[in-house]
């Protein structure tokens, strides 16, 4: 099934289990409007039982992704707790993480799980750390690689520009198509704007968001410093 590259700037953004229930959705509206005011793609990462509500939520816009955190490597079958690709797409589901450091997978699986989700026209989202964990994913052609240092995820530190600039040209370096967001330790709207002016598609928060007092105003200061960054990075060329 073709797709189109989702168009940069854009955003990445979960509530893990910062937060729960019908939040996660009432979110899903401010996350829209949101994004349709500062005209940036955003993609929402959601547990499986909320997707088909924030899918919704989503219908007719395009600025927003319904994303889940992970699928499996299984057939249609019987075996239980399992979440296949195509009971996703059916589900709403636009975008799909195949690595992630709380689910990590081979090299081996990832290929595997990108064939499967190419094949639905599902976007493909593979976290990697190191220098050589980008190049070997991004051989993989994964539609996102967010890089992002596992030691600092979640915690008050973000990767510095020499981090940002050496991963993103990493990434283009296999593959100029493959959109590089930088994330980890994403707290201010000072740190979104630091990842993009230096050379990321996008960047990304949970904790950040989420695990903040008042998640919809820092959904909006992030959201606004995406914007400001790549307008001024594309002003200063």
């Amino acid at each position: 099934m073709l797709k189109t590259k989702i168009r940069a700037p854009f955003f990445e953004l979960g509530p893990k289990n910062y937060i729960i229930g019908k939040k996660v959705e009432d979110l899903a509206h401010t996350i829209r409007k949101t994004a349709e005011k500062y005209d940036i793609r955003v993609l929402y990462s959601v547990p499986f039982f909320h997707t088909e509500k924030v899918a919704e939520i989503f219908e007719g816009s395009e600025h927003c992704y319904v994303t889940a955190p992970f699928m499996d490597d299984i057939p249609e079958s019987s075996k239980n707790g399992m979440a296949i690709p195509e009971r996703l797409v059916a589900s709403g589901v636009q975008a799909v993480y195949i690595n992630h450091s709380a689910r990590p997978h081979t090299l081996a699986e990832m290929i595997r799980l990108q064939a499967r989700a190419e094949k639905l026209g599902i976007y493909t989202i593979a976290c990697a750390d190191s220098q050589k964990e980008l190049h070997a994913t991004a051989i993989i052609e994964p539609d996102i690689i967010i890089a992002e240092p596992e030691a600092l995820i979640g915690s008050q530190s973000s990767a510095d520009v020499e981090y940002i600039r050496s991963a993103v040209q990493t990434i283009k370096s296999v593959n100029p198509n493959i959109s590089a967001l930088i994330a980890a330790g994403i707290k201010t709207g000072d740190d979104v704007y630091r990842c993009i002016y230096n050379g990321a598609d996008a960047s990304g928060s949970a904790s950040g968001i989420f695990g903040s007092p008042d998640p919809e105003a820092k959904i909006h200061e992030f959201f606004e410093a995406t914007r400001r960054a790549w307008d001024d990075r594309c002003n200063d060329k």
